[in-house]
């Protein structure tokens, strides 16, 4: 391991979200339990998908026969917002080999996502800061990926030990770390255009197509908002510099 600090400052940036991921794996592991599905089942689906959003949405879904067709198209729905994550984080990988690619990927979630785009731009600002590395990508998924498996398991061996989050506030605490990191790329120039559009396309998806399209279309929005505003306003900046004073 290259950067062996690196890892562990991406263990501990991952800490935060953990227990807000353990609760909620407690509950798709108890749901899991409640639908019918093995064992093997339930543990195959938390380790080969790991895409909490997606497994609770094909739980909703599960009956005999099992509608594979509208499984396959909600999700896919909802999960199309990583086509647009690996889009963005492409050009930032420079530290990671193919295979380390191919392997992150996997554990591309959403957490992974915001927070490697943080650490990206952390080292683009400081000089000597080694910046995105495989190293840090990992850290974040070696303590988040066992959590969500683990606790999903026990919530499938012991039942619905939280049967219902928004009793004690829990559904309120991922979107407020999510809200925590989102107001951290406030720095970028496009940073208000990007965030209005997104919202504004994610309502009117809600009104109008419905849940679960509202996710990626809001994601793909405020992504192709801030294509076409940060290339203009790099310019302009740099030849604000460049003028003379």
């Amino acid at each position: 391991m290259k950067h062996p600090t690196e890892f562990w400052r991406g263990c501990r940036d991952g800490l935060p979200v953990c227990a807000a991921a353990s609760i909620f794996a407690l509950v798709f592991g108890g749901v899991a339990a409640e639908r019918g599905l093995s064992f093997t089942e339930a543990t195959l689906m938390t380790s080969l998908v790991y895409a909490g959003a997606s497994q609770f949405t094909a739980l909703q879904f599960w009956q005999e026969p099992l509608p594979y067709f509208t499984i396959i198209l909600v999700v896919f729905a909802i999960n199309f917002r990583h086509v647009l994550y690996g889009a963005s984080l492409a050009h930032k990988l420079g530290n990671f080999s193919w295979a380390q690619r191919f392997v992150g990927f996997f554990f591309l979630v959403d957490l992974n996502f915001a927070l490697s785009e943080k650490r990206f731009e952390e080292g683009a600002r400081t000089r000597g800061d080694v910046g995105l590395t495989p190293s840090y990508y990992f850290g974040i998924a070696a303590l988040l990926y066992p959590v969500w498996v683990i606790f999903s398991i026990i919530g499938y061996i012991f039942g619905n030990l939280i049967e219902d989050p928004k009793v004690y506030g829990l559904d309120f605490i991922l979107p407020i770390y999510f809200l925590t990191l989102l107001f951290g790329f406030r720095m970028r120039s496009n940073w208000v255009y990007v965030v209005l559009a997104s919202g504004i396309a994610t309502f009117l998806a809600i009104v109008t197509v419905g849940s679960p399209w509202h996710i990626s279309i809001g994601a793909g929005v405020g992504m192709l908002v801030g294509a076409l505003i940060g290339p203009k306003r790099a310019v302009a900046g740099s030849e604000s510099e460049e003028s003379p004073r």
